[in-house]
């Protein structure tokens, strides 16, 4: 039942005025029914306790005619539609089956159906620890300790966790497997974010982009250059055309994972600087599968790095495999890909694992506004400070990145200003006072 925050006994103990606690300014008129339950009706009228005292002879002469009308049969009453019962396991898994066909019709992505999976595993657990097996026994207190349940993940990830939540509660309340009383109430807590917990993914600074740069390329491939097994050095160079493409673009993670080379322009700009010849290539790449849904198009400074993948990857294919091998690499392969799956991309827990292996080789200073370790999103993070540090104006920026304009003033407020120091820091020596002419107009 919803809790009641205000209660005043009227008509001599037989009813009484209440007020619950979801909305405190709203108040009703109850009188139990005989049968061990209550009648009550909403006071509209009624802006206070006085109010509703007033109010509340007139409506039990109206409830006793309605009840009248009633019972000679002169109004018919619509009898309320009984609870379905549904085991938590049952229901979420009816609910994934909907939201699987509305993949099929292209409403939400299939990385969307693959989060709210992951999500709702969480939360099968908790209630099984709460001993909540059916949905019909969720109450109003029942995710109070979600929260506490989950206190190893971030502030974001419970919030993400908790949006889901709702959906799956929202889609059991239209098919009544919640109980209709507690169908009204708010179920789910509200988890509030700060400012540095939006810092689960620090920007890497220049001095540790340098040192993780260096292990990759210097450590990490030159180690698997002596292993006798192949596929080990095409994984380890996978990596790290993976990690400079996403430092450069500023491409997501799971978008890296679903580039193709169709999607992938390499321009020649030319010679690097008049003392240096050697060509620079930038990569113009086009995003269709984004995680806002927006196409976005974004000149990357990997183009290098993404020449040497693509020779790597057909010199590699020309070695170990047949020329059927065509059929699965060719312009619409994955740029990223396996190919011992299909040239499908590489699994991202892969992705990550070796990139927390990079991290525990590695003495790094961290971020200086977060305790936070580095991960494969703060090369999304250090492409946005990078850009930031460069003056990119901030509506081009959002288009690079497919980020709001907002979020992206937020990183303002946590760019390492000290790698500005020489031009914050001029002195003013040599600068000619500023002569003002004033144009006369009349």
């Amino acid at each position: 039942m919803p809790k009641i925050a205000e209660r005043r006994k009227v008509l001599d103990g037989r009813a009484e005025v209440i007020t619950y606690s979801r909305d405190e300014s709203a108040w009703y008129y109850r009188e139990p029914d005989g049968s061990g339950g209550y009648r009550q009706r909403r006071l509209k009228e009624a802006l206070s306790e006085a109010d509703a005292v007033a109010m509340a002879m007139n409506v039990w002469s109206e409830m006793r005619t309605t009840q009248q009308l009633i019972t000679s049969g002169q109004v018919q009453v619509k009898p309320t539609r009984r609870t379905k019962k549904a085991t938590v396991d049952a229901s979420i898994d009816a609910f994934l089956s909907e939201e699987r066909r509305r993949v099929d019709a292209e409403i939400i992505s299939k990385l969307s159906l693959s989060s709210k999976e992951f999500k709702l595993r969480h939360v099968s657990a908790y209630l099984k620890w709460k001993g909540v097996a059916y949905t019909q026994e969720i109450t109003e207190t029942t995710f109070d300790d979600y929260v506490l349940f989950r206190k190893e993940t971030t502030k974001v990830n419970q919030r993400n966790e908790t949006t889901v939540i709702t959906n799956w509660l929202n889609w059991c309340k239209k098919q009544r497997q919640i109980k209709p009383d507690v169908a009204a109430l708010k179920l789910v807590p509200s988890v509030r974010v700060r400012a540095e917990d939006l810092m689960a993914n620090p920007p890497i600074s220049p001095e540790d982009w340098r040192k993780i740069h260096t292990w990759i390329r210097e450590v990490f491939i030159r180690e698997s250059d002596r292993v006798n097994n192949h596929r080990s050095p095409y994984w380890r160079r996978c990596f790290y055309a993976f990690v400079m493409t996403g430092k450069n673009s500023g491409l997501r993670p799971k978008e890296l994972q679903s580039l193709r080379w169709s999607d992938v322009d390499i321009i020649s700009m030319g010679p690097r600087s008049s003392s240096d010849n050697r060509e620079h290539l930038v990569a113009e790449i086009s995003v269709r599968k984004t995680k806002t849904g927006e196409p976005r198009q974004v000149p990357a400074n990997c183009g290098t790095q993404l020449a040497e993948w693509f020779q790597y990857q057909k010199e590699y294919a020309e070695r170990h495999f047949s020329s059927s091998v065509s059929k699965i690499w060719n312009k619409n392969a994955h740029v990223f890909g396996n190919f011992y799956n299909e040239c499908r991309p590489f699994d991202y827990t892969q992705y990550s694992r070796c990139w927390a292996f990079a991290m525990r080789n590695l003495e790094l200073q961290g971020h200086w506004a977060s305790y936070k370790p580095y991960t494969l999103y703060s090369l999304r993070s250090s492409f946005v400070d990078d850009k930031l540090m460069q003056d990119t104006p901030i509506a081009v920026l959002s288009m690079m990145t497919g980020h709001d304009p907002k979020i992206l003033m937020k990183h303002y407020s946590r760019l390492d200003v000290l790698r500005k120091s020489r031009d914050l820091t001029k002195l003013p020596i040599g600068r000619k006072k500023v002569q003002k002419k004033v144009i006369e107009l009349f």
